[in-house]
């Protein structure tokens, strides 16, 4: 996938392709960047990460600590769905 991503503007096939690329399995951001060819974390994180997760689809494993050092996230049951 294209580094050129960074570019796009957050939307629902954005938003849909981060959710598919997850798993019920807990992630780091790097691997999920990593798995639509993402490099640019900011863009990643306010064009696609943040609008998934608003929409609950994604949850953090340290709801109560977003900055955790060892922060990951995976999909919820209405991610899944």
């Amino acid at each position: 996938m294209s580094s050129c991503r960074e570019n796009y503007h957050s939307s629902t096939a954005q938003v849909q392709e981060v959710i598919f690329s997850m798993s019920k399995s807990y992630m780091t951001m790097n691997e999920i960047m990593s798995n639509i060819g993402f490099i640019h974390r900011t863009s990643f994180r306010e064009n696609y990460f943040l609008s998934a997760s608003g929409d609950g689809a994604i949850e953090p494993m340290y709801p109560q600590q977003p900055n955790h050092p060892k922060q990951k996230y995976r999909l919820t049951s209405s991610g899944e769905a």
